[in-house]
């Protein structure tokens, strides 16, 4: 992202919610900016809901030594999947302060008010920046859920204007698919992990909703062209794309080959972009096959995906009342729109498909893409 950023504050858009983001260093607004593009425009005129991420040691510090933590009650205060989700101790101070606790990226969310979300890391540039981004995700997905999209755990592609959502829980095949998916010409991005479905229009839309691109060994060892390319610019998600060639003797790859990487990172070791949403064309449940060479597909009847819906909704894990406040007061209602979104994917043509997950891209896989979006 080369935009210039003024004053340490950059304004982005989900939906319609506008939140501004102000931080000590320029350079995590970039980073920001490029992990979140295009999905959230930036730019534009502050908005009445504030982020701040600063570097605050003996905040931090003072947080931390709070005599009631011990015995405080936890909270499951972000969208995760199951594999992820955590309790996050929470502290109630006057005048409605809320104080969350995050072990994990060692940061605290000081929840000041209805409009303003302070984010106090403990040194670590890259903990504070991924913190950030997940406040800001999260209260855009609450923003997601009060128009009416229900959020789905999907990645979704873009071919030719015509977009495929590959639907399932983790460790089905989603991302073996779509790096298929990706190798095909004029094919976009537009999710790896979670995609808001929507009725508009009669059509069924897809929006997409950034997030790190976690890639498991055996599929880096079956895309070898990824792994060359994470390895070769030494990708990380936590730096964006130009900080990563700055990383002397750096490697893109670790935790035994497993790759973690930003979107734009992603995007660019595959030599494709990104897109923010589309209308969708085609709906595919994956499925690892146990049995080698054991590759099917078919078309699903209408009592087949009434079966899966529930499988492909993204599991909900976040508290209602913790970061709802400062959009949401009176609460978010996740499920408002499945019956409507349930109606548009029903129409959408919809496949089973068991795949081989040791068997690299080939153009088997690429040609039954290719035929389920004619």
């Amino acid at each position: 992202m080369s935009r210039r950023i003024e004053s340490h504050r950059l304004t982005f858009e989900y939906l319609g919610l506008r939140i501004t983001v102000s931080a000590d260093d320029a350079s995590d607004l970039l980073w920001l900016g490029e992990f979140l593009s295009p999905w959230f425009q930036s730019g534009g005129r502050a908005a009445a809901l504030k982020v701040s991420a600063r570097i605050d040691i003996g905040r931090f510090q003072q947080l931390l030594d709070q005599r009631n933590w011990m015995g405080a009650p936890g909270a499951r205060c972000f969208t995760l999947d199951s594999a992820n989700a955590a309790d996050y101790p929470v502290l109630k101070r006057g005048a409605g302060e809320l104080i969350v606790r995050d072990d994990q990226l060692r940061a605290f969310y000081v929840l000041a008010g209805k409009s303003e979300i302070q984010i106090i890391g403990s040194g670590s540039r890259g903990c504070a920046r991924v913190a950030a981004m997940r406040v800001i995700r999260e209260l855009a997905t609450l923003r997601g859920w009060q128009t009416g999209a229900v959020l789905h755990h999907a990645a979704a592609v873009e071919i030719s204007g015509r977009v495929v959502l590959f639907v399932g829980h983790k460790g089905a095949g989603k991302t073996t698919l779509l790096l298929s998916a990706l190798r095909l010409p004029q094919s976009r991005l537009l999710s790896n992990d979670r995609v808001f479905l929507s009725s508009r229009a009669a059509n069924l839309r897809a929006t997409g909703m950034p997030t790190v691109v976690s890639v498991k060994p055996r599929t880096v060892e079956m895309n070898a062209h990824l792994d060359r390319a994470v390895t070769e610019r030494r990708f990380d998600h936590t730096f964006t794309i130009a900080e990563c060639q700055e990383r002397p003797g750096a490697n893109g790859v670790s935790d035994g080959r497993h790759i973690d990487v930003s979107p734009a990172q992603f995007c660019a070791a595959l030599g494709r972009e990104a897109i923010a949403e589309g209308d969708v064309a085609a709906i595919v449940w994956p499925q690892i096959s146990a049995a080698r060479d054991d590759r099917r597909i078919n078309r699903l009847s209408a009592e087949d995906i009434d079966r899966r819906i529930v499988d492909g909704l993204f599991p909900v894990q976040a508290e209602q009342g913790v970061f709802a406040d400062v959009i949401a007061p009176h609460g978010v209602d996740p499920w408002r729109g499945v019956p409507e979104v349930t109606r548009c994917l029903a129409r959408v043509p919809n496949y089973g498909w068991r795949i081989d997950q040791d068997v690299p891209p080939d153009p088997w896989t690429m040609d039954t893409v290719k035929s389920i979006m004619d």
